[in-house]
């Protein structure tokens, strides 16, 4: 058996009581084990393991190089060779690949700065050094790098000519001033190496699109800047700035992986002088204090970290935190694909409830029905590369390809009506 770098979906019934192969995941999920967790595992080791779910669990939860890293320390002769052999094949690529991501995202910070650009690199190998310890114990498959709102459109085309990155997909039909004026209006733009195979999520700011845009100021964030550990040439958020970011993050995303809690949980614990008051305060200016309680919670109730008095008194005053995270919890022991990641009435009625202003939530409902009722019909009528072929016209012309689009559609339609009709006479 291969382990898989992208494990499959998992389906079936909500199991009555936690499966084991779920506690011994959770209870491998952090960087440091206490006695009775260590005893807990040995205990879980014992029955009969269903190792396939748990690696597939593990893949999906992204925490994977923690469960190897502690069973191999603590009983590595209950782990069956084949997979022992796996895991340690996996360690060796997913070593060698964080290494080498590590190293691109120096390039790129520093090819940048050699064009009079600040950037700023986040999450993945920076995550990892500074919150783990090491840079084999967080998987993450993309490189993040935050840039001023007026330096985006620049960064990109530097990492396009010098960088050796290059769209995911070409564009056929936009004009390039078309194509810069969409890139503007979004909040990130992903870029492919395509012999390095990596990809960057070069960003304008750290949240976005339907979901809240919290108001993250580069240059605030710049001044806060904390250097990376065994990587002092890169600097990146300071632990409140990142705190932040990741529970928005993960309210966003529904909480969807463990290994988002288990940032946080990594995250507080690695940071004793956290300024509870201030931070709280923070977040309650920016109307996003429930989403920061959530994350917190989760990694109290999942995790078992110690909050402080003042967090422990915030969550116990706000019901539907204490809702959302018994919610997000019993998702993830139950061992199940987890919260829909689609866009459906679920998950908006989550993000929904993470947000604790009623104008938040009617502002995030109509972006809702904008993005997936309004811009799927704009959409549909956009000019293609098709309508393009279909009759040249001058740039000056280019508006009336919006007319030009629904009477092409619509004489295709005609068409295939028609063809399908005399099939079925012919038949």
């Amino acid at each position: 058996m291969k382990i898989p770098f992208k494990s499959p979906s998992l389906s079936g019934a909500v199991h009555e009581t936690t499966r084991a192969e779920v506690e011994l995941l959770v209870c491998c999920a952090r960087t440091q084990l206490q006695t009775e967790q260590v005893d807990r595992i040995r205990q879980l080791l014992n029955v009969e393991l269903d190792w396939q779910f748990l690696v597939s669990f593990a893949m999906r939860h992204r925490v994977l190089p923690l469960l190897f890293r502690h069973l191999r320390q603590i009983a590595p002769n209950k782990i069956p060779p084949q997979f022992l052999v796996d895991f340690q094949d996996f360690s060796s690529r997913h070593m060698f690949q964080n290494l080498s991501r590590l190293v691109e995202v120096a390039r790129l910070i520093d090819l940048l700065k050699q064009h009079n650009i600040q950037a700023i690199p986040f999450k993945g190998p920076t995550l990892a050094l500074n919150i783990y310890g090491e840079i084999s114990l967080r998987q993450f498959d993309d490189l993040d790098i935050l840039v001023a709102p007026s330096n985006f459109l620049k960064a990109r085309q530097i990492l396009l000519e010098h960088g050796g990155y290059q769209p995911p997909q070409a564009s056929w039909f936009f004009s390039v001033e078309q194509e810069l004026a969409n890139l503007q209006s979004g909040y990130e733009c992903s870029l492919v190496n395509p012999t390095q195979k990596t990809i960057v999520d070069l960003h304008q700011t750290l949240t976005g699109g339907t979901f809240l845009a919290y108001p993250f100021e580069f240059q605030d964030l710049w001044q806060r800047l904390i250097p990376v550990s065994q990587a002092h040439q890169l600097s990146t958020f300071d632990p409140e700035d990142l705190l932040i970011y990741l529970c928005v993050h993960g309210a966003k995303s529904l909480w969807q992986r463990l290994v988002w809690i288990c940032d946080v949980a990594e995250l507080v614990k690695a940071n004793s002088t956290i300024n509870w008051d201030a931070l709280l305060q923070k977040a309650q200016t920016a109307k996003i204090e429930r989403m920061l309680l959530l994350g917190l919670k989760l990694a109290q109730q999942v995790l078992g970290i110690t909050l402080p008095t003042l967090v422990e008194e915030r969550i116990a005053a706000d019901s539907e935190t204490q809702a959302l995270a018994n919610q997000v919890h019993q998702s993830i022991l139950s061992g199940e694909s987890g919260l829909t990641a689609t866009m459906d009435f679920e998950k908006l009625r989550f993000q929904c409830r993470t947000l604790s202003s009623l104008r938040e939530q009617v502002h995030y409902l109509m972006k809702c029905f904008y993005r997936h009722g309004l811009a799927p019909i704009r959409r549909l009528f956009r000019p293609t590369r098709n309508d393009a072929l279909f009759i040249k016209l001058p740039s000056p012309l280019y508006f009336l390809y919006y007319l030009i689009r629904p009477i092409r559609l619509f004489s295709n339609a005609i068409m295939a009506f028609w063809k399908g009709l005399q099939t079925q006479s012919s038949t």
